[in-house]
């Protein structure tokens, strides 16, 4: 199976069709639906629009549901944005878990980590937008949520059990580097070609790790 099947055979539902559901589901399943679909509202008009010009009446009107759901839900508009970020920082924390199994070689999974980090933000692009750039605006804090399953994965798997400062300091570097190159590509040409970035982010990873020789070997592999 390949990662970006992988991708798909886990998300593939998450966007599913929008509707008004049956009257015999039960209500608990009718508010987890709606409360889904503001969170995609919620992406698509920041994605449009950006937080500050989004409204409450746009977001309710793209998922389709009243005012009074969407209070029965959240507070505030802040609410909802930040809500949509969790959501979207787990489905990336799950899918770069899956990945690392540990039948592969550290360096492998690392790689296989971006890929398919990469694989999810192209399969979204409008959570992408508003968890990685839109965020960055309201509050960045939030993003370093999204980051944080790659940013795990580097010091324990270097050194098991014995990360040290040092290579969490190469770590944050490594991940900082990589969410400015990633944000660029998708402010200037969106996510399309965000695969295009695989090589020089497993090299920007592996390297304080592996050394300059073997990043470079997993990178043009990675090509």
């Amino acid at each position: 199976m390949t990662q970006s099947t992988l991708v798909k055979n886990t998300y593939g539902s998450i966007g599913a069709e929008r509707g008004v559901l049956a009257e015999t589901v039960p209500h608990d399943i009718v508010f987890v639906s709606q409360r889904q679909r503001l969170l995609e509202a919620m992406a698509d008009c920041c994605s449009e629009k950006t937080f500050a010009a989004t409204t409450i009446s746009d977001i309710v009107a793209a998922a389709g549901v009243s005012r009074r759901t969407f209070y029965k839900l959240f507070a505030n508009k802040r609410e909802c944005f930040e809500a949509a970020v969790n959501s979207f920082a787990g489905e990336l924390a799950k899918i770069v878990g899956l990945v690392r199994s540990g039948e592969g070689t550290w360096s492998d999974e690392v790689c296989g980590g971006i890929s398919v980090f990469l694989d999810l933000l192209v399969s979204k692009p409008a959570f992408a937008n508003l968890a990685l750039v839109e965020a960055i605006a309201v509050d960045p804090t939030l993003v370093g949520r999204c980051w944080q399953p790659l940013l795990d994965a580097l010091p324990s798997g270097a050194d098991p059990g014995k990360a040290s400062l040092e290579s969490t300091d190469a770590a944050l570097v490594a991940v900082g580097t990589a969410q400015v190159l990633i944000a660029r590509r998708m402010t200037e040409e969106g996510t399309d070609r965000l695969h295009g970035l695989l090589p020089d982010l497993v090299y920007i990873a592996l390297t304080p790790f592996v050394g300059r020789a073997e990043a470079l070997e997993q990178a043009r592999q990675a090509r």
